[in-house]
């Protein structure tokens, strides 16, 4: 039986949908006639997965600007020993009524606000993960507003090798698979989003703001960074 890796949009009501990174098996190949059939093997348990949720709030979601979601593999004895729970900083409404998870499942949550965020996050090696992005509940339960997003290319090949240097550790920073989303906004479109995203191995020479939840960290640019890099090259 052979196996492939394929990344699958699936469609999400309220967001902008989930990419998930799964496993297809493909069937046995029938056996020729007059052979007897081979004895079903019992079905082999589902992979563990990472769920990740990424809440896009204000001013990210309400000006517009870029989302980078970078994954990393990690021993899956490490991503177990991750500690679970909800991030305290999360309405009630943007965890009620949540699908069941499988057995091998752990889900993790993202909050992106700054104009420019990088959201990286860990699953289990020999594993999947699937990114759910939406905006965040307002108190009443509904956003301040609509998301709109779009992919936009990442220059993932110089981030792959390594030469980008982690703003938190000042080490070398190497992510294997990278998504970019323009979030559209006044202003702001997927040109934009682009550019953002093409100033991150200059922006990671300076400090950015870090902010460490479960199995999940996030770095942003600040506006200072912003305006430097991204708004002035424009014109």
């Amino acid at each position: 039986m052979r196996r492939r890796l394929l990344l699958a949009p699936l469609a999400l009501a309220g967001g902008l949908g989930a990419f998930l990174l799964t496993r297809r098996e493909e069937p046995p190949a029938a056996p020729s006639a007059g052979a007897p059939a081979a004895p079903l093997a019992p079905a082999a348990p589902a992979p563990p997965r990472a769920r990740v949720t990424i809440f896009v709030a204000p001013p990210l979601l309400d000006t517009g600007g870029a989302l980078v979601v970078a994954a990393v593999p990690v021993p899956e004895a490490a991503w177990r020993a991750i500690p679970a729970g909800v991030d305290p900083a999360l309405p009630p409404a943007a965890v009620a009524g949540r699908e069941e998870d499988g057995p091998g499942d752990r889900r993790f949550d993202a909050v992106a606000a700054a104009s420019v965020t990088v959201v990286e996050i860990r699953y289990p090696e020999g594993g999947t993960y699937s990114v759910d992005v939406r905006p965040l509940p307002g108190p009443e339960g509904s956003p301040a507003r609509a998301l709109e997003a779009r992919r936009v290319p990442v220059e993932a090949g110089r981030i792959e090798a390594g030469r980008m240097t982690d703003p938190e550790t000042r080490g070398a920073l190497a992510w294997p698979s990278v998504e970019g989303y323009a979030v559209i906004g006044p202003g702001r479109d997927a040109d934009w989003a682009r550019l953002a995203a093409g100033t991150l191995p200059r922006a990671f020479r300076e400090p950015v703001a870090v902010r460490r939840g479960e199995g999940v960290r996030t770095l942003s640019l600040t506006e200072d960074q912003v305006r430097r890099l991204v708004v002035a090259p424009r014109g």
